[in-house]
């Protein structure tokens, strides 16, 4: 059985330890794994981003040809020809000018959609490097045990997560703190660099 499932590994690619990998069934499907973490951290903050994108009002702004003392003005289309403004300004109208608006939270709007992308690249980068160190740490108790099938835990590949979980979160979470700072700042100067050509 263990030669097939070295002829198995050896046909997808899979080199490393020899036939020892054939007592880690579990490791081969755990690059696969890290996809279902990683699409529901999608979903999650695919809600909040769709949020912050459609929360904007239509702003209504006074247009005017001529020299009238309201251009630039809000005003509402439903009610302006009623209001004082079109008598002072007989031919302005009132028209579309941006989507936003001008309350606390519209002025903070750009910093949220800022804050979601970084934390969407810290909770991404933090996934992966997780399932990163719970593979090495799978293959690890493989690696270092002396009589090779007795002395490996019973799910390498569980009790690998768990010692991922419980001794290496901190620095998982400041490994992936420190690449979303770097990833931010790279994608803030591409979109600088976008805008300025």
């Amino acid at each position: 059985a263990i030669t097939n499932l070295t002829k198995w590994y050896a046909a997808f690619g899979v080199s490393g330890s020899g036939w020892g990998q054939g007592w880690n069934l579990v490791g081969i499907r755990l690059p696969i794994t890290p996809w279902d973490p990683q699409s529901q951290h999608l979903k999650f903050l695919n809600v909040p981003s769709s949020f912050l994108s459609t929360s904007n009002e239509a702003v209504y702004k006074i247009f005017d040809d001529a020299s009238c003392p309201l251009v630039g003005k809000t005003c509402n289309p439903q009610n302006f020809p009623s209001l004082n403004e079109s008598r002072l300004c007989p031919n302005g109208r009132c028209q579309f000018a941006f989507y936003g608006g001008e309350s606390g939270y519209h002025r903070a709007l750009l910093g949220l959609q800022i804050f979601n992308a970084f934390m969407f690249f810290w909770l991404a980068n933090f996934v992966l490097a997780l399932g990163q160190v719970t593979l090495a740490g799978a293959f690890a108790s493989y690696y270092w045990a002396l009589r090779k099938p007795d002395d490996m835990p019973a799910f390498p590949l569980f009790s690998a997560f768990g010692r991922a979980l419980r001794y290496h979160t901190g620095s998982l979470a400041f490994g992936a703190l420190i690449l979303a700072i770097v990833q931010i700042i790279r994608v803030l100067l591409e979109y600088l660099d976008q805008r300025l050509k």
